[in-house]
């Protein structure tokens, strides 16, 4: 497994200056992309994946697509969802 990194200050300014900015919900079976500046992605259990999803500061009780952001080799998700990987 992949740790994570820490947030370097400057990421953590932009963050915090994006905080209260309303991020549109991409729709990603209509070939919208993650949106500039959404940069956290979530680990997905014990499959081995990440991926990122819609919050609305840190809630994402409206997200319901996944945008797969990183498969681990060896890992049970890989060769299966290695595909969707952008």
């Amino acid at each position: 497994m992949t740790r994570r990194k820490h947030r370097s200050a400057a990421q953590w300014k932009r963050i915090i200056k994006n905080w209260n900015k309303t991020m549109e919900m991409p729709d990603f079976t209509k070939g919208d992309t993650i949106p500039e500046g959404a940069d956290h992605d979530w680990n997905l259990g014990a499959i081995g994946t990440r991926g990122w999803m819609y919050s609305d500061k840190m809630s994402m009780a409206d997200a319901r697509q996944i945008y797969i952001t990183k498969v681990e080799k060896n890992s049970p998700a890989d060769g299966i969802l290695q595909g969707l990987t952008p």
